[in-house]
């Protein structure tokens, strides 16, 4: 079966920046509700995702998101997640920009840097 790359910001537990009250995230968690930053809602059509996370189809949707918080990220020690998962593993957004996926079906490949 076909597999791609996806690109997700997390720590070292794994754990997305969202939803964490962490006084520095506080502006980006604000910033982030707009049209260009859709929330599980709008852009899946769901109330919630459960066991999902979020990551993005390719380095650039990742980058173009999270423009002007790499700082603020690198400083509290998130970096990006690379995974491997197979083509029909995910769900991607209206937006084309994010998509969700059950990181137990998917392969870690490695971490990058912001």
């Amino acid at each position: 079966m076909e597999t791609i790359r996806i690109y997700r910001v997390e720590n070292f537990a794994g754990r997305g920046p969202y939803g964490l009250n962490i006084y520095e995230f506080q502006e980006m968690e604000e910033a982030h509700c707009d049209e260009r930053h859709p929330n599980l809602f709008f852009d899946f059509g769901l109330w919630n995702a459960e066991d999902l996370v979020f990551a993005f189809p390719d380095i650039s949707n990742l980058k173009n998101w999270f423009s002007g918080y790499e700082n603020v990220l690198k400083f509290r020690e998130y970096s990006i997640s690379v995974y491997e998962i197979k083509k029909n593993d995910f769900i991607l957004g209206k937006s084309g920009k994010q998509l969700i996926f059950d990181k137990k079906t998917a392969i870690f490949i490695e971490t990058l840097e912001f």
